[in-house]
């Protein structure tokens, strides 16, 4: 940053500040949250030129901190004690003072009621597009409670290198990803995260995936190579409980497999919102079983339903009944064990 300083790097967002043509610091601060890349990026910019010039005035004030105790021992003063201490408190809140950005905001909490109303916003707006986007939608934490969180993950987001993601990576067999958005979420929300529910563990790891590409829009602003979504993990358990009962769900799911990924958000989130009562309704049907796996996937699905392929289909059922509550495993079967009946009743019957 030094560097750039020193070669005018930074000449377009000095220009702009000091013409002014941001009326309030909010608006710099609406640049960090905005859905536009290019504002995002902008954002960056001026706070990393703001860093350098903090930085050079740390530097002059640490060299006059040492000029001054040179010029103290030369004189023979060094014991003058209380003074000399003074004078060190006063460099350090100097240098406290000038280490706080007037665009930087770290609590929820201390922002305007106007700034919370327009994060909120913010927040009502990333949720639409993770629905689009993934088909997930939070069912258990507040708006509140993500406009809450959001400052603080997506500060503690910001301060990984990619160098930490890609070792993250490397660990994958090991879930290493999915560990590291575990401890962002311990070390940004502490007690919050930690004493929540699991339903409510399970959305904010959705919520700090799905915050990466605007905390470090220059990693994940295209791809996500590093950090594999939670609906996949989700899919994966499914796959081995399936697996371990003697079936095999060969649909693919992944992060290039969008669409997959988009469907199954949407399933998982349809669940969330089902009651006792839809259970039992389903059960009081005649040919419920099927009609309660039609109606949960076509939802998902859309017109694509009728086309879809049947081993398809039948890898969905079985993710679905998977993912299925205690609750609903009362009123629904486990397809593996309805078709492994329909096996033996036609072999009594032949």
């Amino acid at each position: 940053m030094q560097k750039k300083l020193l070669n005018n790097d930074y000449y377009d967002v000095k220009s702009d500040l000091a013409e002014r043509i941001f009326d309030t610091k909010n608006t710099i601060e609406r640049m960090r949250y905005s859905s536009n890349p290019k504002d995002r990026k902008y954002y960056k910019r001026v706070q990393e030129y703001e860093d350098a010039v903090d930085d050079e005035k740390i530097k002059k004030e640490i060299v006059a901190f040492k000029v001054f105790l040179a010029t103290a021992a030369l004189a023979g003063s060094i014991t003058l004690g209380s003074f000399v201490t003074a004078y060190a408190k006063d460099t350090y809140d100097s240098l406290k003072s000038t280490l706080k950005s007037p665009y930087t905001v770290t609590e929820y909490e201390d922002t305007s009621a106007e700034s919370r109303e327009q994060l909120k916003d913010k927040v009502i707006s990333i949720c639409d597009e993770i629905r689009t986007k993934d088909g997930y939608v939070f069912n258990n934490l507040s708006i509140p409670e993500l406009a809450e969180g959001y400052y603080k993950i997506i500060e503690k987001e910001e301060k990984l290198s990619e160098n930490q993601f890609e070792a993250a990576a490397f660990k994958i067999s090991s879930d290493g990803d999915q560990q590291l958005l575990e401890r962002v979420l311990r070390e940004s929300l502490g007690d919050k995260y930690n004493t929540a529910s699991p339903e409510k563990r399970r959305e904010y790891k959705q919520f700090a995936f799905e915050l990466l590409p605007y905390a470090l829009p220059e990693i994940f602003e295209n791809e996500n190579d590093y950090v594999r979504n939670p609906i996949i993990m989700d899919e994966l358990e499914a796959r081995t409980s399936a697996n371990e009962k003697g079936y095999r769900i060969r649909l693919r799911v992944n992060n290039d497999e969008k669409e997959t990924v988009k469907v199954l958000g949407t399933v998982l989130s349809t669940i969330n919102t089902m009651k006792q009562e839809d259970y039992e309704r389903y059960s009081s049907l005649e040919n419920g079983q099927q009609a309660f796996f039609d109606e949960v996937l076509s939802s998902a699905l859309g017109e694509n339903f009728k086309g879809i392929d049947k081993k398809d289909k039948r890898d969905y059922e079985q993710i679905i009944y998977e993912w299925l509550p205690d609750i609903g495993r009362q009123y629904i079967k486990d397809p593996i064990e309805v078709e492994r009946q329909i096996s033996e009743d036609i072999e009594i019957g032949d």
